[in-house]
């Protein structure tokens, strides 16, 4: 199993946005989420630092994720939230334009 990298603060926050988290406020540099659960995790979002190894595996315990979760989380770090915007024919997928040819492609 490979170490646990350090992040950013920003990077952070969307693997745990991806497993159900939400922001509900910032004070300074630190964001605070919560999910359903009510379990509630501090962030330190400082400019230019990355958020230590120690740190990540202590908020990866917090929100009830394994090693092997969040790594296959980190690996994803391309997939993004899709937002589909139709008019005639035309998907904005990603921030990238496609024109579909038939509806079938959506899946």
């Amino acid at each position: 199993m490979p170490k646990i990298p350090p992040l950013s603060g920003l990077r952070l926050i969307k693997i745990l946005e991806k497993v159900g988290f939400h922001r509900v406020r910032q004070k300074g540099s630190h964001v605070i989420l919560i999910n359903k659960k009510r379990v509630k995790i501090v962030v330190p979002m400082h400019p230019n630092k990355k958020v230590k190894p120690s740190l990540v595996r202590v908020i990866i315990k917090q929100a009830g994720l394994t090693r092997e979760e969040f790594f296959r989380l980190l690996e994803n770090r391309n997939v993004r939230s899709i937002t589909f915007l139709i008019s005639p024919k035309l998907i904005l997928l990603a921030g990238k334009r496609i024109l579909a040819k038939e509806s079938n492609q959506l899946s």
